[in-house]
């Protein structure tokens, strides 16, 4: 009688989570198993990095992560429109250039980017970049506009500036 209860649940289990990949669409953001190589890509040396890479798989953090995101998390995304995983996923960037300019991007709340672009020597340069249908735009803080870069119907690349219209 316990085996069959047993065998009844893992069943059970099984099928909930083969109708909860297939209903999840088969693909969705997959924020907790980015998350996981998020947190392993912040770590500095790369022997320390690989040997928690191979941790991570000998104790299987990133399956579990990812079977957790196709039969729970992906279908909440599905059903709802939004990630549970991605609530608190951070809309910044900084990055170092070679010559030490320093950029950082911050998603803005209407999905435009704002570029802050602070060289060594010299005052920080701000811009709000948004996407449209045929390219990139790219206004001042004040809203005026600075460039367009575009998809010409030929296939060519345009640069579209204030003093060229």
């Amino acid at each position: 009688m316990f085996k069959f209860r047993h065998v009844r649940t893992v069943a059970v289990l099984a099928a909930l989570l083969a109708v909860g990949s297939t209903l999840s669409g088969c693909y969705g953001s997959f924020g907790l198993t980015k998350k996981l190589y998020q947190a392993n890509g912040t770590i500095g040396n790369k022997y320390l990095k690989s040997l928690v890479t191979v941790l991570m798989t000998v104790i299987p953090v990133y399956g579990v992560g990812a079977l957790a995101d196709v039969a729970i998390f992906n279908l909440i995304e599905f059903w709802t429109g939004s990630s549970p995983m991605a609530a608190n996923d951070v809309k910044t960037f900084d990055q170092k250039t070679a010559d030490g300019t320093v950029l950082h991007g911050r998603k803005l709340d209407d999905g435009r980017l704002l570029v802050t672009i602070t060289p060594v020597q010299g005052e920080a340069k701000s811009v709000v970049l948004a996407r449209e249908v045929d390219g990139v735009k790219a206004n001042a803080i004040d809203g005026a506009f600075l460039a367009k870069v575009a998809s010409a119907a030929d296939g060519r690349t345009l640069l579209i500036t204030p003093k060229a219209n």
